[in-house]
């Protein structure tokens, strides 16, 4: 059953800010970019493709603290720690797997050939070991909006 037909912008940005609703009055909706959207709840006016927050290191601090019920500065000590023995095992070229959540784990880039966008000269880029996260079964499927078993 349908419960309502609106009509809606539905911004076709790749980036932010998009740019291209500058100068219109809120609630304008330019011609080319109508749609008629048949939907059972409320549309959102101006949907971009990247809306989306990045928790910073103060966030996660205090999003551990209230988790666990600890003070600031032991989320903040704990947080430290876990950075730190990530960093110390990958120096060591080793790899962290936390079973469900990933792998923390060093990928070996080789030597390539590249060219400098000024000037269009070839480039010689040295070998260089990077550090990467494999996301393991569970956290994929969390993410992915599926219940885990607790």
């Amino acid at each position: 059953m349908i419960a309502s037909a609106e009509i809606s912008t539905r911004s076709r940005c790749r980036g932010w800010p998009c740019g291209h609703h500058e100068g219109m009055a809120k609630g304008a909706l330019p011609v080319n970019r109508l749609f008629l959207i048949i939907n059972l709840g409320p549309v959102s006016t101006h949907t971009h493709q990247r809306s989306f927050h990045n928790m910073n290191r103060k966030e996660l601090v205090d999003a551990l603290a209230a988790k666990t019920e600890s003070t600031k500065a032991d989320a903040e000590r704990a947080v430290s720690g876990l950075i730190d023995i990530i960093s110390a095992t990958l120096k060591k070229g080793d790899s962290l797997s936390l079973v469900g959540f990933g792998t923390f784990e060093v990928r070996k880039r080789a030597a390539r050939t590249g060219r400098n966008p000024k000037t269009g000269e070839e480039l010689k880029i040295k070998a260089s070991k990077v550090p990467a996260f494999k996301p393991g079964a569970t956290l994929k499927a969390t993410v992915n909006g599926a219940k885990t078993k607790k």
